[in-house]
């Protein structure tokens, strides 16, 4: 970006802001010690200051049944945000919305929207929940896919089959509830229709963490010793696999791990080639969010583009571009993105949000 164009976007946001600073509220579902929940929250924050907005973040630990009353709690507490960003975890949104209708805070779903059954019983955004505005979700089951095809194409091309004349395959998911783990799912079985020569012997629920995948690992390799690739729906749970697979040495040493999420330590397992292929870039949406509510308060409502916008946000890694998702997408290289560049209030000419990860890594 020039330094004219830097500085005209400045003069911009100085002019078109409130005489307040829009204030966000984001109930994260996941752990702060949790690189992936860690990187979306810092990411928001990051697209808040650029953007000179306000922004709050408290952490539910994966306790998704206390999410209602810490948000009640929280707003009790004070001050009122202006808008509130939450998640359709284990499919906990309905009543975190039933809160915000309540308060009358315009609200946003990220990561996961309403799963089809909550939709019948809800409608869509602004219809049964009116202060419910829109969802900005990254399209999970292209990284089942992504992740699962690349898994597929090296099982067949570098390991040998099972006795039967099969390759033999085994998998971890998160949950049975969330959308993103059911959708991540239904991506490896649209990959798994290319590769009729292998099986997958079982899907387990790893919960999304790393030490019960790998207990679950350990069970799974002496049930199926001759699984050669194992798929997981995060890269914790991978990092339990690749643990699990580790330490019992052998011929298991050889078997193929995917993983979905981005963090600094499943990037550089690409690199050193202890992880076989990694799907990341969606933790970026909380912070298009925050581009959607800046402009929302704007009074550019982005109900053109859609009030349910699921985007192709996930790329592969591998050991050839790794150093373009670390330098990018490190809690450094985060600060850098110049967020207000896509803003609508700020570039009156962007007609269409462009959120794709290529744009991000150019």
């Amino acid at each position: 970006m020039s330094l004219l164009r830097r500085f005209c976007i400045l003069i911009l946001l100085l002019s078109s802001s409130p005489s307040w600073a829009i204030s966000v509220l984001f109930i994260n579902p996941g752990k702060q010690s949790e690189t992936f929940w860690l990187s979306v929250s810092q990411a928001m924050a990051a697209a808040a200051q650029n953007l000179g907005m306000e922004f709050r973040v408290v952490y539910a630990d994966r306790d998704h049944l206390r999410m209602p009353s810490l948000l009640q709690k929280t707003l009790a507490e004070g001050p009122k945000p202006d808008y509130l960003i939450v998640v359709n975890e284990r499919q906990m949104a309905p009543p975190l919305l039933a809160i915000a209708e309540q308060a009358q805070i315009p609200t946003l779903l990220t990561l996961n929207d309403l799963t089809p059954e909550q939709m019948k019983q809800f409608g869509p955004p602004r219809s049964h929940f009116k202060y419910w505005i829109g969802s900005l979700y990254p399209d999970n089951q292209q990284a089942g896919y992504l992740t699962g095809k690349a898994l597929l194409t090296r099982l067949v091309q570098t390991q040998k089959p099972a006795a039967n004349g099969f390759y033999q395959l085994v998998a971890i998911a998160g949950d049975k509830s969330t959308p993103a783990s059911q959708a991540r799912v239904q991506g490896l079985q649209k990959a798994l229709q290319e590769f009729p020569k292998v099986q997958l012997k079982q899907i387990v629920y790893g919960n999304w963490g790393r030490g019960l995948a790998a207990e679950q690992m350990n069970v799974l390799s002496d049930r199926y010793p001759q699984a050669a690739a194992v798929w997981c729906a995060s890269d914790l749970m991978a990092f339990g696999v690749i643990s699990s697979l580790e330490q019992r040495k052998g011929p298991h040493k050889e078997v193929l791990v995917s993983a979905i999420n981005y963090s600094n330590d499943a990037v550089m397992m690409v690199k050193n080639g202890r992880l076989t292929t990694l799907s990341a870039g969606h933790f970026m949406v909380g912070a298009w969010s925050m581009v959607l509510l800046y402009d929302y308060a704007h009074g550019r409502d982005f109900i053109g583009q859609g009030t349910q916008m699921q985007l192709p946000l996930f790329g592969l890694v591998s050991p050839s571009n790794a150093h373009l998702f670390l330098d990018r997408f490190s809690p450094h290289g985060v600060k850098k993105i110049h967020f207000s560049s896509y803003s609508k209030t700020l570039n009156p000419k962007v007609k269409q949000y462009d959120f794709s990860l290529e744009s991000l890594l150019q």
